[in-house]
């Protein structure tokens, strides 16, 4: 819920024409940072993976033999996204866990439908009650039920 009073005070509108971030947004530090740890002919290099390049090592990584993982895991031109599930998915496998491929493919197939049956008390057929719809036929009584309404709230 807003705050019914909030404190205004030493508050001012903009001018009109001025900005209320006049040096504009900070620049981005991930080149600089880049151009340190990969060097400046690399750093230009840098791209980032698109939807389709993900969707297509998630769909290759899921067809993959655990020897594959490991090849791709400690293969070192690898993109740290496609490294990072392969050694996921074999750190999961050593403990004896499902949660990284069960992700990927819940991300590649959706989720799996999962069918609830509804039951009564003592597992007698559930039959809620009918339910009744009222149609309102005019603008009228729309009006009157409104003017109502209020004059109950009024007394």
């Amino acid at each position: 819920m807003p705050n019914q009073n909030p404190n205004i005070s030493g508050l001012k509108p903009f001018q009109k024409g001025e900005s209320g971030n006049p040096n504009g947004r900070p620049p981005s530090r991930v080149p600089e940072a880049l151009k340190i740890v990969l060097g400046r002919k690399k750093a230009k290099k840098f791209y980032q993976l698109n939807e389709t390049e993900i969707n297509e090592w998630e769909a290759a990584i899921l067809t993959m033999t655990t020897n594959e993982l490991k090849a791709l895991a400690i293969w070192e031109d690898c993109n740290s996204y496609a490294k990072g599930l392969a050694m996921g998915i074999i750190f999961d496998m050593k403990n004896g866990n499902t949660k990284t491929i069960d992700k990927l493919r819940e991300r590649q197939f959706g989720k799996a439908v999962q069918k609830v049956e509804l039951t009564g008390a003592d597992g007698r057929p559930f039959n809620p009650e009918p339910l009744t719809i009222e149609v309102i036929d005019s603008r009228e009584k729309i009006m009157n039920n409104a003017e109502d309404t209020d004059n109950e709230n009024i007394q």
